[in-house]
């Protein structure tokens, strides 16, 4: 865990972004929202329509651009709700951008590989 989502957790609000409109995406949101200490601070996704659902639901700001997205301020850390094959690419984009990365599930074939290019990315950042 980096210490600017530690620091977050200790002195005040951890701010989430969501990737992604659909169920996953819902269930992060529904998750983030029931724990103490932990805002919604952007949503984002390719169909405007559910993402704008989710951010009436659960706040925060919605987006349409992946790359705003990851500009949206304060956020510390993404939660990445979006079909499989995107995965890699956004996880990689957020870490660069100094966030930290939850991906729940395989994000390719070749895990080992990707993964490591997402902690590398994480160090260079």
């Amino acid at each position: 865990m980096r210490s600017d989502i530690l620091n977050s957790a200790i002195h005040g609000v951890i701010h989430i972004g969501i990737v992604g409109g659909g169920n996953i995406s819902e269930t992060h949101a529904r998750a983030a929202r029931e724990i103490e200490g932990v805002e919604i601070a952007a949503i984002q996704g390719r169909n405007q329509h559910k993402s704008a659902r989710l951010g009436q639901l659960y706040g925060g700001a919605v987006y349409e651009d992946f790359e705003r997205f990851l500009e949206h301020r304060p956020m510390s850390m993404v939660a990445i709700g979006s079909p499989s094959g995107l995965h890699a690419e956004q996880g990689i984009a957020a870490a660069r951008h100094g966030l930290n990365v939850l991906v729940e599930k395989p994000i390719e074939i070749t895990t080992a590989r990707i993964a490591w290019r997402l902690i590398w990315s994480g160090l260079k950042s």
